[in-house]
């Protein structure tokens, strides 16, 4: 019976954040849940992964129902229109989340992780 080896552990931990943006007559609020990890070579920075954005909608500090705020949004600006702000939204709250987030992130800091490797993540060319 041949041996097994432990090569690597990782810990993990699940972050959720929660952001809101005041749009004057409404507000969107966004729940970012991501799992973060310490970066291989380097304990001073992290690994990232946004599992998912969940965006919930106010009218004047109220909670309102998904389908009726999409609703009223394409009748105010249109059918259609509502993808192209939820997808910005989403885009926005990732953002923050990488901007705000306590972990340091490899992407966010990536000649800085680069050094404390001592050695390029990606080659020169030649």
């Amino acid at each position: 019976m041949s041996k097994i080896k432990k090569v690597e552990e990782k810990i993990s931990y699940n972050v959720y954040t929660t952001f809101s943006k005041d749009e004057g007559m409404y507000q969107v609020i966004g729940n970012v849940y991501a799992t973060v990890w310490k970066a291989t070579g380097c304990g001073k920075f992290y690994e990232h992964q946004v599992d998912e954005v969940e965006i919930r909608y106010c009218i004047n500090n109220k909670k309102v129902k998904y389908d009726g705020f999409k609703a009223l949004y394409e009748q105010l600006y249109g059918v259609g229109s509502f993808k192209i702000a939820w997808d910005t939204w989403e885009e926005e709250f990732i953002n923050e989340y990488h901007n705000t987030t306590p972990y340091a992130d490899v992407q966010s800091n990536l000649k800085e992780y680069e050094d404390a490797l001592q050695v390029p993540l990606v080659p020169p060319l030649a």
